[in-house]
C-alpha cells in the first residue's frame, strides 16, 4: 500500500469512527461511568485485537475534536512472548499507531510458560506494564477495552465460583490500579 493510499484509508476511518454514536457513548462513559476528566491523559492497553483496536479508534478521534477534545492517548502494547507469532503482532501495533500519529510503546514480558496459572500470572505483568508506562508517562488513567460480553462472562465465573452480589458487580468502570486508575469505558457496549 502507497503512502497516499494509506493516508487516504486513516482518513476514512478518522471519518467513520467519528460520526459513529460510539464516540459519544465512549465520552460519556469515561467522564460519569469512569471519571476521566477531559484533560485526563491515559494509556491504552492496547493488545491488537478488535476490542483494543475500536477503543484506540474511538480515544483517537476524541482527541482530535476540536477544543473539546481530550487528550492523545498514549499506546502500550504487552508482547507476552507466548505465542509465535507476538513479534509480528507488536510490529503491527505499532505500525497502526504511527500510521495514525499515535504515541506507541512496546513491552516485551518475559513469562515462564511452565510455572503455575500463566493467564494470572500474565495478566499480574500486562497491568503492572500498564501502570509501570502510565507512571513513567504522566498519565492518570489505563484504559483498556473490555466490554459487555466480558463483563457478563467474569459475572458468570463468579457466580460458578460462589463470588456472590459483589462478584456480579465485576469488573468495575473504574479501580484503582497502583497510584492510578483503570478504566473500562467500554464495559456498557456490546
Amino acid at each position: 500500500m502507497t503512502d497516499s493510499a494509506l493516508a487516504l484509508d486513516v482518513e476514512r476511518i478518522r471519518l467513520a469512527v467519528g460520526r459513529s454514536s460510539l464516540a459519544s457513548e465512549v465520552d460519556f462513559a469515561l467522564t460519569e461511568r469512569c471519571g476521566v476528566g477531559p484533560s485526563d491523559r491515559a494509556v491504552v492497553g492496547f493488545s491488537g485485537g478488535g476490542d483494543s483496536t475500536a477503543l484506540l479508534m474511538l480515544l483517537h478521534v476524541l482527541a482530535r475534536r476540536g477544543g473539546a477534545g481530550r487528550p492523545a492517548p498514549i499506546v502500550l502494547h504487552v508482547d507476552h512472548g507466548l505465542r509465535p507469532d507476538s513479534a509480528g503482532e507488536a510490529a503491527h501495533a505499532v505500525e497502526l499507531c504511527r500510521a495514525f500519529g499515535i504515541e506507541c510503546h512496546v513491552t516485551r514480558l518475559k513469562i515462564d510458560a511452565d510455572s503455575g496459572d500463566l493467564t494470572r500470572r500474565a495478566r499480574d505483568a500486562r497491568y503492572q506494564a500498564l501502570q509501570s508506562c502510565a507512571h513513567e508517562t504522566g498519565c492518570e488513567f489505563v484504559v483498556v477495552g473490555h466490554h459487555a460480553e466480558d463483563r457478563f462472562e467474569s459475572m458468570i465465573q463468579s457466580l460458578c465460583r460462589g463470588g456472590g452480589v459483589s462478584g456480579l458487580s465485576q469488573p468495575r468502570w473504574v479501580r484503582p490500579l497502583g497510584p492510578v486508575r483503570l478504566a473500562r469505558p467500554l464495559l456498557g457496549i456490546s
